[in-house]
């Protein structure tokens, strides 16, 4: 019996990024956007900081991440209402998409930055199940669990 190498966690971030940009290259449905997106972030928030907090990462330098987290998430609710208004769905969508762009930018410099000690192995395990989780979700309620919103273990508002 053969083990499955683990997967390496920041190319699994790195092909979930290119995915991202790849749909607002093409303007995809904006559901189809916002919630790659969304999941990109959750595996930041979740997997990517704690794992860059363990390697030494300042814990003050979360305030930009959490500030980058909150304008993207923002933007995303003015997307979801802006489809009414082409003119002003396509604004919203071109302003979250360089804010999202600089993050990731900067995203990539700190894990450059920390490389050598980022366990790009536990990375790859910890994103993999938390995609299988919400893989599981999205087929059974067509959405993933808000877990500042909803209690744990049930179904998504």
């Amino acid at each position: 019996m053969s083990l499955k190498p683990a997967p390496d966690g920041v190319r699994l971030l790195k092909q979930m990024r290119d995915t991202v940009e790849a749909l607002f290259v093409r303007r995809a449905p904006v559901r189809q956007l916002l919630l790659t997106l969304e999941l990109r972030v959750k595996l930041e928030e979740q997997v990517l900081l704690p794992a860059l907090l363990d390697c030494g990462l300042p814990r003050s330098t979360m305030v930009t991440y959490e500030r980058d987290w909150k304008a993207m998430r923002d933007l995303a609710a003015q997307a979801q209402v802006a489809h009414a208004c082409a003119a002003r769905e396509e604004a919203v969508l071109c302003a979250l998409e360089g804010v999202a762009t600089l993050h990731f930018a900067e995203l990539d410099r700190l894990i450059e930055r920390y490389r050598g000690e980022l366990d790009r192995e536990a990375l790859g395990h910890d994103i993999q199940a938390l995609l299988h989780r919400w893989q599981d979700e999205l087929a059974s309620t067509g959405d993933i669990e808000d877990e500042e919103c909803d209690p744990v273990g049930l179904p998504p508002r």
